[in-house]
């Protein structure tokens, strides 16, 4: 399952937050398929959360 719609992730675990383009659910993808929207206090963060810079060098 993939998603597009985070604007930041964290968690106590992580040292500090993503901010991914694109996410998607491998494992837990059974907890989340059905649902409309997500609470990450109560679902669990996506297995997989992909960001990426692009810099331009002058």
């Amino acid at each position: 399952m993939q998603l597009n719609m985070f604007k930041s992730i964290k968690n106590d675990r992580m040292i500090q937050s993503v901010e991914p383009d694109t996410c998607f659910y491998i494992q837990n993808y059974a907890a989340v398929i059905a649902k409309k929207s997500l609470d990450l206090t109560v679902d669990p963060p996506p297995d997989l959360a992909i960001e990426i810079d692009k810099l331009t060098r002058i």
